[in-house]
């Protein structure tokens, strides 16, 4: 009985200490996924890390695609590119988020509606034009994030925006 009482008081403290040495690798493993959630994440690095999972669509339009497509009066578009997910994915849109986490990027508007939320945000070079503007939808079913990167003006967004829209003043 002795030893039994023996062995219980060597274990109970390395028990204890194991118990210990766990709770301190899960707050680093919480504070290390909080980190990495604020960390900003590139365009680029979302594309590749959503471009061969299943559900995930990505899209790159070309500026010579615009000029096929009729749109190469866009003045200064470079290229458009969209990754969009076919459901709703809180992961995904965590992630869009940080790449607006970037420095220099502004908001420029938030457009809301019964069951999504578009916010749209620009980068500007020191001369004032803009050469990214990027659009985040979170939607209740869906996600897509949008860039369109070039040189620009926003004068140039509103008619882009004019002659992409499926709506048409009259």
């Amino acid at each position: 009985m002795k030893r039994l009482i023996i062995i219980l008081l060597a274990i109970v403290p390395i028990i204890a200490s194991s118990q210990t040495q766990q709770s301190q690798v899960q707050q680093s493993r919480e504070q290390q996924s909080h980190e990495l959630r604020n960390t900003p994440l590139t365009f680029d690095q979302l594309q590749k890390k959503y471009i061969s999972r299943d559900g995930y669509t990505v899209v790159r339009v070309t500026s010579s695609m615009l000029k096929l497509s009729g749109l190469a009066d866009l003045g200064g578009v470079d290229e458009i590119r969209i990754i969009t997910a076919d459901k709703f994915n809180e992961g995904f849109y965590n992630d869009m988020a940080r790449v607006i986490r970037q420095p220099g990027y502004d908001l420029l508007t938030v457009v809301e509606e019964k069951d999504q939320m578009a916010g749209f945000y620009f980068r500007k070079t020191s001369s004032g034009r803009i050469f990214d503007l990027v659009m985040i939808v979170r939607g209740t079913k869906d996600n897509l994030i949008m860039t369109i990167t070039g040189d620009f003006s926003i004068s140039q967004i509103r008619s882009i925006a004019s002659k992409v829209s499926p709506v048409k003043s009259k």
